[in-house]
């Protein structure tokens, strides 16, 4: 399950339509990967630049809600949607920003 994969998310999730993978690809044999959520721009709060950067999914523009990461079940990322990697550094960046303020 490569990191930075997109995974459309259960509705369970709402307001979260989709979550990123954030956890390296070297870490094996777990049943959950560590994923950041996102949500539609007119579904939450405007949010920290930072914090929140704003990607584009097949045409919808999404925040990264950093401050929701979570342990989300493998089993619920059936199939990738998109990829993410242009957009490691702003993903790190907000990691960075939520636990080290910087």
């Amino acid at each position: 399950m490569p990191q930075f994969d997109v995974y459309k998310l259960p509705r369970d999730f709402l307001p979260f339509t989709h979550a990123v993978n954030m956890q390296s690809d070297l870490v094996l044999g777990l049943p959950t990967r560590v994923c950041i959520p996102m949500a539609p721009l007119a579904r939450v709060h405007a949010p920290a630049t930072r914090l929140n950067p704003v990607v584009e999914i097949a045409g919808e523009k999404l925040f990264v809600m950093t401050q929701h990461v979570e342990a989300i079940p493998e089993d619920l990322l059936k199939r990738p949607v998109a990829a993410l990697g242009a957009e490691r550094f702003a993903l790190g960046n907000a990691l960075d920003f939520l636990f080290h303020g910087y």
